[in-house]
């Protein structure tokens, strides 16, 4: 009944007009976040699907988008917004998280199709090495010993009790986001060690020419810091290299100038934030939930995850009205 009741809300406050952005957010800058984007036989495959949408999905998404706001690249939505420059439409930027090779395979041709333009958030060390993010080594080898060690004192180590093994990959990463660094690492270790090949070989992350193509068709390149820490663990030294070297890198690679950064899975405080400032970003990006009112704090913008069953009816499609009621507020705390 709770779905059915949700999507009748839904459709009756679309039809009032109550969910349009410009009616109640006209003077916000909103930010959407997509991490993966994935066919459906891949999506199958990744051990996090809840940071996958395929793209069909993606498109969907920028349709909806098209429809109710000016559609940006970060820095020149900010640019202008900051600015006060007038627009018809509610401004929206839309964003790339953790620089995947499935980035530029599948969503830069559904945002070149449509003509939008984004950002890509860029983990320097990952691109330089060709290594995947740890969060999704992590996840590939618990969803591999799932499979055939269902015992394995690695999985115990994830455990959120002594009676309990994590039901998932996404609840043994999130597990695991509570460890020191060094626990994270060599966990990772000790499971690629003991497994064969964890990681199916259409994954990866984009190389520089990749990311330089993305950048020469149009696309705002960003920094996701350079190895992609949780930067509320790093002290003084390692902030700054995981900061400023991953800024100069990325305008060494690109060559212009890098203006946004994003805080890796949303860690930040004020110390990590004042790091980020002095390094010259004019913007950085969170995880927190919402649009941004007009003095927003630059380097604390908060963003609207993408997630494809959190924007479906009941029947698993889909739906505008599921969409702009999320986006507008009215479902706060529902499904998030």
């Amino acid at each position: 009944m709770k779905p059915l009741i949700r999507d009748l809300l839904a459709y009756t406050l679309q039809a009032t007009g109550i969910t349009e952005p410009q009616r109640r957010f006209g003077d916000h800058l909103f930010i959407a976040t997509f991490h993966r984007v994935l066919p459906e036989s891949q999506r199958r495959q990744y051990p996090l699907p809840g940071l996958a949408v395929t793209p069909e999905e993606l498109a969907w998404f920028v349709r909806f988008f098209q429809q109710r706001f000016l559609c940006q690249r970060l820095d020149l939505a900010w640019l202008e917004y900051s600015a006060g420059k007038p627009s018809n439409l509610p401004r929206l930027a839309i964003t790339f998280d953790d620089g995947q090779l499935d980035n530029y395979l599948h969503a830069a041709p559904v945002l070149d199709s449509l003509g939008v333009s984004a950002t890509f958030f860029i983990p320097v060390e990952a691109v330089e090495t060709q290594q995947m993010l740890w969060h999704d080594r992590m996840g590939y080898a618990i969803q591999l010993l799932k499979e055939i060690e269902s015992q394995s004192a690695l999985l115990v180590q994830l455990a959120h009790n002594d009676n309990q093994k994590p039901a998932t990959p996404q609840a043994g990463v999130t597990v695991a986001k509570h460890w020191p660094p060094e626990a994270r690492l060599n966990w990772i270790k000790k499971a690629e060690a003991t497994l064969p090949t964890t990681i199916p070989d259409w994954d990866g992350m984009m190389n520089w020419e990749q990311i330089h193509d993305l950048s020469r068709r149009g696309h705002e390149i960003g920094s996701h810091s350079y190895s992609h820490p949780l930067l509320t663990q790093c002290d003084d030294s390692h902030l700054e290299r995981e900061i400023t070297t991953s800024k100069q890198r990325i305008e060494a690679e690109t060559r212009s100038s890098i203006f946004s950064f994003c805080y890796p899975n949303g860690d930040h405080d004020q110390r990590v934030v004042d790091a980020v400032a002095q390094a010259g970003y004019s913007l950085a990006v969170t995880t927190h939930w919402g649009s941004n009112a007009p003095g927003t704090a630059p380097h604390a913008l908060q963003r609207h995850d993408m997630v494809a069953t959190n924007a479906s009816d009941r029947h698993g499609r889909l739906s505008s009205a599921r969409m702009a009621m999320r986006m507008t507020g009215w479902a706060q705390g529902v499904q998030r």
